[in-house]
């Protein structure tokens, strides 16, 4: 799922994801403050009843334990993404228009 973040402070992500994915529910990814704590690389998500696997992406690709975690097919989506907003402006696009370009984007994918 694609969702534009106004900032990546952890109230507003969790806010987010709460709001998206149920109790029990699966979450990939990186080791961003917003999701794990730095010093004891603890998950954040964990007291919201979700299961949080994380990578940290300056050393690995893929999860040292559970090989089905891995976060290059989050980046190679992202990019594409990235690609598709800016072959239509290659300059910057405004918050309003974001949803459009995302939903196009995902249409163009399913065909």
């Amino acid at each position: 799922m694609f969702y534009y973040i106004p900032d990546r402070k952890h109230p507003t992500l969790t806010k987010i994801i709460r709001k998206h994915l149920p109790l029990a529910g699966c979450v990939v990814s990186d080791t961003m403050t917003s999701y794990v704590r730095p010093r004891s690389e603890a998950s954040r998500l964990d007291q919201y009843g979700f299961y949080h696997f994380y990578i940290n992406i300056t050393q690995h690709n893929i999860h040292e334990k559970f090989s089905f975690v891995y976060i290059n097919n989050v980046r190679r989506n992202f990019l594409e993404l990235k690609r598709h907003i800016s072959a239509y402006h290659r300059m910057y696009v405004p918050v309003e228009k974001v949803d459009q370009f995302i939903h196009s984007y995902m249409i163009r994918c399913l065909m």
